[in-house]
């Protein structure tokens, strides 16, 4: 076979693989009461990139994070999810393998949105440990969490090279993840400022080593969370952070 013959054979494979993903982003999580005012969140904020989000007040927020240049990232909360685990009819090994799974998600989360913020040039925002003045609060949780299914995802990956289409059946190894947070006064009488959630899914792509990794993609998800809002809180509220998209070229 000529190399011209091999390239436009390989650049077909290409197409047909890609062709067969799905680039529709994520449908939203149903919102749970972790929020301090679940329902507000009816409305996409032109500024963000979440599925849904709240402000209390434009004006009022924009003069304190004007003053406001503190901030205390608690511990991500898994319990509506381990609650969900907990009642499921796992074996009590599973039971503790996903709780531990999805505890370790949570701690990576917290850790990435810290650095997210703290590598941000040109902006006064410190991340703090205590609870003081001129301090937001940022409660982060975790409401679903649905590692990638690698078994599926290879015979997707094999049938999509042999049969179009094939790569179709990667759509049943998709996994997702959703989170909700919000921001707080640290000092009472605790107002809520900022309420926000989003869900994404396994991003689609030609080939990724992603698809073959439980929470690969779960990891890119949160990494984008963070640096979606590290932007959000070290901007004016009137920059737009652009949302992420729902296909990567890139294989890793």
């Amino acid at each position: 076979m000529s190399k011209k013959m091999m390239n436009k054979k390989l650049l077909t494979v290409f197409f047909i693989l890609f062709a067969s993903c799905t680039f529709f982003k994520a449908s939203p999580a149903m919102i749970t009461n972790f929020l301090p005012f679940p329902e507000v969140m009816t409305k996409k904020l032109p500024r963000t990139p979440f599925h849904t989000a709240w402000v209390f007040d434009e004006m009022k927020y924009a003069e304190i994070k004007n003053r406001y240049k503190k901030i205390l990232i608690s511990p991500v909360s898994t319990e509506f999810i381990n609650k969900a685990i907990n009642a499921s009819d796992w074996s009590d090994s599973s039971k503790r393998d996903r709780i531990e799974e999805l505890q370790e998600v949570a701690r990576y989360m917290r850790e990435k949105f810290r650095l997210e913020i703290e590598k941000r040039k040109g902006h006064p925002v410190k991340v703090v440990e205590s609870e003081g003045s001129d301090t937001f609060v940022l409660k982060l949780a975790l409401t679903e969490l649905v590692p990638t299914n690698p078994l599926v995802n290879t015979v997707g990956t094999a049938a999509g090279f042999f049969v179009p289409g094939g790569g179709l059946i990667k759509i049943a190894g998709k996994g997702s993840v959703a989170m909700e947070g919000f921001e707080r006064d640290a000092l009472p009488p605790q107002t809520v400022f900022f309420q926000f959630a989003d869900r994404e899914s396994d991003k689609a792509a030609p080939f990724t080593v992603k698809d073959f990794q439980r929470y690969a993609h779960v990891r890119g998800a949160v990494d984008e969370w963070a640096g979606q809002y590290a932007e959000l809180v070290t901007t004016k509220l009137d920059h737009k952070v652009d949302d992420s998209l729902p296909f990567t070229l890139s294989p890793f």
